[in-house]
């Protein structure tokens, strides 16, 4: 597992004139204040919203449209981290800025990749496709909630894509299953899958050949090209039976719809 590390936070609000930096220390942190409403789980939680993690944060704080910098390191390597609304952007080292949008799947294999997250986790709907989980996956294992997340282990965030995802984020992170193992896990369901869909296809295949036996007459193929000829002959000779009868028809229908027209003038002139 990689060592993800904080060292220091901006906070600017884009509605009101507030700011705030902030600078964690090597070691534990301890955040205190005076009272409930200064903001002290908002600080907690600041960073990982800053990394993609969502949060139900109250009415105030979301009329503050804060946007923030976070500079971090994941096994020495610098960071930094920027996030307004749902857009977050990320640099390394000395690289340019490259911007996401948290409700992409891009976002989350890139984050995944800097914190070396490997877990893949099927979809609720579609099991058959692996995909890497958003970051309150992998801080679910740091994070605790300090309403819920004491009484309700591994349940400070909201996750609702996956149905079982505890069992296998745990394991990763203690390292019972690899990153080669999900891999694994995923080409598994992939292949499952592609044989349920030809099951299934083979299936409706078996239904028709069986309606067709029961319903189709008993005819015998051409067996010479010479009846071969013929046969296609007599199928277009009556495609042509067919549709002189369908233009016949229609000459007929025409005839009525006039007719119809007629009636309907003679129906008005006589109500006048």
């Amino acid at each position: 597992m990689s060592a993800l590390i904080f060292k220091r936070l901006f906070v600017q609000s884009t509605t009101q004139s507030l700011a705030g930096r902030f600078r964690f220390e090597p070691g534990l942190n301890l955040i205190t204040g005076d009272d409930n409403s200064i903001g002290k789980s908002t600080l907690v939680r600041l960073p990982l919203w800053t990394l993609g993690c969502e949060f139900k944060f109250d009415e105030r704080w979301k009329s503050l449209d804060a946007r923030t910098i976070l500079e971090f390191s994941v096994d020495g390597q610098q960071f930094l981290a920027a996030r307004h609304r749902k857009e977050v952007m990320l640099k390394r080292g000395e690289e340019d800025w490259r911007s996401y949008y948290i409700t992409e799947d891009t976002y989350e294999k890139e984050f995944a990749n800097i914190v070396r997250f490997h877990a893949l986790l099927p979809r609720r709907e579609e099991n058959w496709i692996h995909e890497t989980p958003p970051p309150e996956c992998y801080f679910s294992a740091f994070y605790v909630d300090q309403r819920r997340g004491w009484t309700e282990p591994w349940s400070s965030f909201d996750i609702f894509k996956y149905k079982d995802w505890r069992r296998p984020v745990i394991n990763f992170h203690a390292g019972y299953h690899s990153a080669e193992y999900f891999e694994v896990g995923a080409e598994i369901a992939k292949w499952l899958q592609n044989i349920d869909e030809d099951e299934t296809i083979i299936d409706k295949y078996g239904r028709a050949v069986e309606v067709l036996d029961l319903l189709a007459p008993e005819e015998e193929l051409p067996a010479t090209d010479a009846e071969l000829d013929t046969a296609i002959l007599d199928i277009q000779n009556s495609m042509i039976a067919v549709k002189r009868r369908e233009q016949r028809a229609l000459v007929l229908l025409r005839g009525k719809q006039e007719e119809l027209e007629v009636t309907k003038v003679q129906l008005g002139i006589a109500e006048a």
